[in-house]
């Protein structure tokens, strides 16, 4: 985020782009923040890492990859979800 700078602008706070001058976000004067809450813990992956395949795939091999796909996409959609919640990232 070094790229970021404030300004007061008529009173408003302005955070913008220091390279373009852009603004990426304005507060207007009298504004009360909400305060930021601490999101809920995201657990990591329990799944185990895959070894290295030597032979061809078994149907079990195919289902593991297919459970870890699944579980890496409800680990991506539960931070998104947080992220969405804390305003960090727009639907």
């Amino acid at each position: 985020m070094s790229n970021v700078g404030s300004r007061w602008v008529d009173g408003n706070l302005e955070f913008y782009d220091s390279e373009t001058g852009t603004t990426i976000l304005k507060i207007a004067a009298g504004t009360v923040l909400s305060p930021v809450t601490k999101q809920t813990a995201v657990a990591s992956i329990a799944t185990a890492d895959a070894g290295t395949q030597t032979a061809s795939y078994v149907q079990a091999d195919v289902q593991a990859i297919a459970t870890l796909a699944n579980a890496n996409k409800a680990k991506i959609n539960a931070i998104l979800v947080a992220l969405r919640a804390a305003g960090i990232v727009a639907e």
